[in-house]
């Protein structure tokens, strides 16, 4: 089910790129600017981050069937209060970045080879293709970037919860110093190293479950920052 969720996503990333780049929606002046070939490039990053998000999700596997598993699509869909927030917040500023920020930049930016294109009119040549564009926006943020990025706030939040319950135990297991020395015995000696090898193998599993996490995303910073 998360391989058909960002197969979608990828799907509607495609088209909305395609359209805005080399569709009946595209201008002149973004052909011009960036090639009508642009497209490929975002289907590509979108594919990269796509694998990159399903791998994710994999390593979060753990926590998130304490959850609601990964079948089901609502999985994506904000829980509580704060991830409302989040995704209104995103949805605000990408809205903002597309209306506003990017147009500007783009035709303050536009070679100057180009600049003859803005004849026809900046809505048409510069405002008109951010339309189908937004479906690659909302399919690349919404549908490939969120998914990954809630389920590891909650994976987090998951971890943090158990660790601290494995802690407790851990605490609760350490002898009172007003004991008296009979009282450690093998029995609680015992105790104490069950209690202990268990805080041990969860700080293992969390370390397991988010290093390659990490290096991964780092890997994606860099492929971002070299295309």
């Amino acid at each position: 089910m998360v391989v058909l969720w960002y197969f979608i996503a990828l799907a509607l990333s495609t088209c909305g790129t395609f359209l805005a780049y080399n569709g009946p929606l595209s201008s002149e002046a973004w052909q011009c600017w960036s090639g009508a070939g642009a497209w490929k490039r975002d289907v590509l990053r979108a594919t990269v981050a796509s694998l990159i998000a399903i791998f994710v999700l994999l390593h979060m596997r753990p926590a998130l069937t304490k959850q609601k598993g990964l079948k089901d699509f609502l999985v994506f869909v904000p829980q509580r209060r704060h991830e409302w927030i989040l995704l209104l917040g995103l949805t605000t500023l990408l809205l903002w970045l597309m209306l506003v920020v990017l147009p500007q930049h783009f035709k303050a930016n536009l070679p100057d080879n180009c600049l003859s294109t803005l004849d026809d009119g900046e809505f048409l040549q510069i405002r008109k293709p951010y339309f189908p564009y937004l479906f690659y926006v909302v399919g690349y943020w919404h549908g490939i970037i969120w998914p990954a990025f809630i389920c590891l706030v909650r994976s987090i939040q998951w971890d943090l919860k158990s660790r601290q319950q494995a802690w407790v135990r851990l605490d609760g297991s350490l002898p009172d110093q007003s004991l008296k020395e009979d009282c450690a015995t093998s029995e609680n000696f015992e105790r104490l190293l069950v209690a202990f090898q268990a805080y041990v193998l969860r700080l293992k599993g969390i370390a397991e479950r988010y290093l390659p996490v990490l290096c991964c995303s780092r890997w994606r910073w860099v492929y971002c920052m070299n295309s």
